[in-house]
């Protein structure tokens, strides 16, 4: 615009201007990853993630297009949180200065245009539960690869040393790798478990006298954007052994068709103990005989028992 000035002797002066420049408002943008590897937010982009930016108590969020992108524009010279609402089931991974680690990133906005804060996002692996079932008791058993059941949402790879066991509490001589996941220890009373990285198989050694069946123990996958997954469980059950094995012997062409003979097993107590459990028989019957099994009330009186 412009004005003059009229001095006393009534003079009007020439036309001055005057001239106001405001700063041009700049636009920040930026791209959402779905980061498999951490470090520099990369990977396949993803769509509809809410991007949120802060000031002095004000807001304004748009959502990123179908390449993942968002973008604010008009955006005043200020200080201002960029804020990324993370979708259900994902977990923020990138660390760069230029892409920031924290969901809420502070940073200034100048007159110029700034661009690049991309963020990286991805999901935890799932662990599933393993088994080794009906071992010999006494013996070493080895459950080969648990990472074989084990997957990455995001179509990530995991790999077989980043697998960690849990040590459950009481755990003794925990051993770990240069990583420091946990690769085995010693439960008390039942054994050694120790974890393979090269093969992914764990093998549960019992100690001298133990047959049972041990106590489940956890374990845990990393995968290569740092997230872990879920708790599974590996679980060693071993055959039952019998405390008695009774064998009845039949001379050979003792009996003919249609014959039949009775054979009693009696289990006493020893010294006036009783068994605090119940008692399992497992018959086996040779081929082309028949087993049928009979109650006595009295003496020649027999009933059978269906």
């Amino acid at each position: 615009m412009k004005y003059t000035v009229t001095d006393n002797a009534g003079l009007t002066s020439n036309q001055a201007t005057i001239s106001i420049d405001y700063n041009p408002l700049a636009t920040l943008s930026g791209t959402i990853y779905d980061d498999n590897n951490a470090g520099t937010p990369d990977g396949t982009t993803l769509s509809g993630v809410t991007v949120t930016l802060y000031n002095n108590g004000t807001s304004v969020s748009t959502t990123t297009d179908a390449s993942g992108n968002y973008s604010f524009s008009n955006i005043i010279p200020n200080y201002y949180y960029v804020s990324v609402s993370t979708p259900s089931g994902y977990n923020r991974v990138s660390s760069t200065d230029a892409s920031p680690t924290d969901v809420n990133h502070l940073m200034y906005v100048g007159s110029s245009n700034i661009t690049g804060v991309n963020f990286g996002l991805n999901k935890a692996p799932v662990a599933a539960n393993d088994s080794l079932n009906n071992q010999t008791p006494g013996s070493a058993a080895t459950v080969s690869n648990i990472l074989s059941n084990d997957s990455d949402p995001n179509s990530g790879t995991l790999t077989k040393d980043s697998i960690s066991l849990v040590a459950p509490s009481g755990a003794t001589a925990i051993t770990t790798d240069a990583q420091g996941d946990v690769t085995g220890f010693i439960v008390p009373n039942q054994g050694t478990w120790a974890l393979n990285s090269s093969t992914g198989a764990v093998t549960f050694t019992p100690q001298s006298g133990f047959t049972a069946d041990p106590t489940p123990i956890k374990y845990t996958i990393t995968d290569n954007a740092g997230l872990t997954s879920n708790q599974a469980t590996i679980s060693i059950t071993y055959t039952s052994v019998p405390d008695l094995t009774p064998v009845i012997l039949l001379p050979i062409n003792a009996m003919n068709t249609g014959d039949s003979r009775d054979f009693v097993v009696r289990l006493n107590e020893i010294r006036n103990v009783a068994t605090s459990a119940q008692i399992a028989f497992s018959i086996s019957v040779p081929v082309g005989y028949t087993l049928t099994f009979l109650r006595y009330r009295y003496q020649n009186e027999r009933t059978a028992i269906e």
